[in-house]
């Protein structure tokens, strides 16, 4: 068997406040955000993602009888994404060079986008890998292990995304044809111009 080099991490612990309901689970098209994402993991050849989730929302968990995934609850999801990621880093197997972070309100990343980044990952093991459609970085990030100790400490302005702009010289962007690497939902209006009833 193939030991997975490149493991996604899904960060799916907001509190969901604009949107009005747990966004891991909200539907489009037949199927959750969750299951959106990790549906198109799988056909991009990845193994089953770290979830890392708000305590909020566990019986949903439950309930839905969704069991895709290694689940960390995050504690103190009021502490923002970058609290999430360090948790979902914290949980990456010895084996792993990258964490592949997608974020739950991104759901229709295509497969073909996750498994470029993964690709180029796997080339460049000490990089942070960063999709990019028509000279915009979006989502999803390849995390190398060598920054995980740096976030663990980081405290500059603006989270993770403060971090990328500190290191850029180390970030390398993977060009895709995937506008969706930029279209997140946060409120319920935006899921009805996108064609969704909600």
């Amino acid at each position: 068997m193939t030991v997975p080099t490149v493991v996604p991490v899904i960060l799916a612990a907001g509190e969901s406040r604009r949107m009005g309901s747990p966004k891991p689970f909200l539907e489009a098209g037949g199927k959750t955000f969750l299951e959106h994402i990790t549906a198109n993991l799988e056909a991009a050849g990845l193994p089953r993602p770290i979830v890392v989730g708000n305590p909020a929302h566990a019986d949903l968990y439950t309930s839905s009888g969704w069991a895709g995934a290694a689940l960390v609850m995050n504690p103190h999801p009021e502490n923002g994404m970058l609290s999430s990621l360090r948790l979902g880093l914290a949980r990456l197997p010895e084996e792993a060079t990258h964490a592949l972070v997608c974020l739950v309100d991104m759901p229709f990343v295509s497969a073909a986008t996750h498994a470029a980044v993964a690709r180029l990952a796997e080339a460049n093991p000490e990089r942070i890998i960063v999709a990019r459609t028509n000279g915009t970085d979006g989502h999803p990030v390849a995390w190398p292990r060598g920054c995980v100790a740096e976030l663990n400490t980081w405290n500059g302005s603006d989270g993770a995304r403060g971090f990328l702009r500190a290191n850029d010289a180390r970030v390398l962007r993977c060009d895709v044809e995937d506008p969706n690497v930029l279209v997140d939902f946060d409120t319920p209006e935006m899921l009805r111009r996108a064609g969704f009833v909600v």
